[in-house]
């Protein structure tokens, strides 16, 4: 994965909505101008980690998970995740570890039910970068940050990971994509089976 752009360090850009936003929309244009993917797909994991959790019900676009206010749509401040994180050193978190060669990261697995949308939407990371990461790792830059979607299940029809440019479907069991921390993105389940994700962000 390539994050373009000059490296800024991440902890005072995101404390910064305006100048986070503006860097995020420029990187955008230059990313759609070189023409490169939304996404990388990394191939397959195949993890050996128990997964079967569900997870607690929380709400995904609220205002109270953001360091600051956003125009929500209705939809959006109702959508809805099933989200569960695995602790530091869990067997999850260091299978996950080892095979992407993370040194601090954060585990969590997003259960959408069926009928649920997330709307379009940038990952500002937050949780990992005011609440988990480490001391010796916490001037981190917006090249060392990565983003991986480790799909838990197999695709059926009605499942959807958008990007601005490109969808993403037919997703087998432990395949891994990558995509920049400024890369706008969606996903929906109109299928009849949940549709179960780990999201690894880290360093």
């Amino acid at each position: 994965m390539i994050n373009i752009g000059i490296a800024k360090k991440y902890k005072p850009l995101l404390s910064d909505k305006d100048a986070f936003y503006a860097e995020a929309e420029k990187l955008n244009i230059t990313h759609k101008k070189l023409n490169l993917p939304d996404y990388y797909h990394l191939g397959n994991l195949n993890l050996d980690s128990n997964f079967a959790e569900i997870g607690e019900s929380d709400k995904f676009f609220t205002t109270s998970h953001l360091p600051w206010n956003r125009n929500l749509t209705d939809y959006e401040k109702n959508a809805e995740l099933h989200m569960l994180s695995y602790k530091k050193d869990s067997v999850q978190w260091n299978e996950v570890k080892e095979k992407l060669n993370l040194k601090c990261f954060t585990l969590v697995k997003n259960t959408q039910i069926p009928g649920e949308v997330a709307g379009v939407h940038m990952d500002i990371s937050s949780g990992f970068t005011f609440k988990t990461i480490e001391k010796e790792y916490e001037d981190f830059t917006t090249s060392d940050l990565k983003r991986y979607i480790i799909f838990l299940n197999d695709w059926t029809l009605g499942q959807i990971f958008m990007f601005p440019n490109s969808n993403v479907i037919k997703w087998k069991k432990f395949d891994i994509i990558s995509f920049p921390w400024y890369m706008y993105h969606a996903t929906a389940n109109a299928s009849k089976i949940n549709k179960e994700i780990l999201l690894a962000t880290g360093i």
